[in-house]
Parts: C-alpha cells; structure tokens; sequence
C-alpha cells in the first residue's frame, strides 16, 4: 500500500469515528509525507480527543517545527513533557525549537536534559 493509498483509508476511518486513536497514525503520515498543515490539523483534532497521548504530542510538535512555528511547536513540546518528564525525544526537539527562538540558555538545559535521559 501506498502512502497515499494509506492517508485516504486512515481519512475514511478517521472520519468514521472522529475520536478513533488513528489521529496519531494519520498525523504522522502526513508529517512524513510532507503535508504540514494537514498533520497539524489532524493531530490538533485528535488531541482534542486525547489530551494525554503523549507522541501526538510530539508528532504536533515536529510538523510545527518543520512549518518554523516554533513557538508552536515549543508548547506542544511542553505538553509531552508534561505527560512524560522523561521523553528524552521531546527535551531534544524542545532545545531544537528553544534554539530557533534564541533562548540558548533554555534550549541548552533541554539538549542537556535529553542526554541524561538516553
């Protein structure tokens, strides 16, 4: 199956079941396939649902990273970490973002923090 051949199917089953945990599946293909804005509206609908799932999270906080939303993808980042204090991928991708804003300082203790956890 193809990509595209599996967004469409996860499409119809996601809008059979709008609160279906698929979100993620979809959210993150799309992210994958390039489709940023569409990921992001995915998974913003699908946390909607799931507040506490904490790769959505992540997987919102990459696809704003890639669109440069980075204050965006900051507090998505914030919101796994929040879940999951120990998210080692989430503390890097955080630095990555706090990095892009400027604040070295914060972004270094994120790097730092991802490295005890790995």
């Amino acid at each position: 199956m193809t990509p595209q051949e599996r967004i469409a199917e996860l499409t119809r089953e996601l809008a059979a079941n709008p609160a279906s945990r698929q979100f993620y599946q979809l959210g993150e293909l799309l992210r994958r396939e390039g489709q940023l804005d569409q990921a992001v509206t995915v998974l913003r609908q699908g946390l909607s649902h799931h507040p506490r799932y904490v790769a959505a999270w992540v997987s919102l906080g990459r696809a704003l990273l890639d669109l440069q939303k980075l204050a965006e993808a900051q507090a998505a980042f914030r919101e796994a970490l929040a879940l999951d204090p120990q998210n080692p991928v989430a503390w890097r991708l955080l630095g990555e973002a706090l990095l892009g804003l400027g604040e070295r300082t914060e972004a270094l203790h994120a790097f730092q923090q991802a490295l005890t956890l790995v």
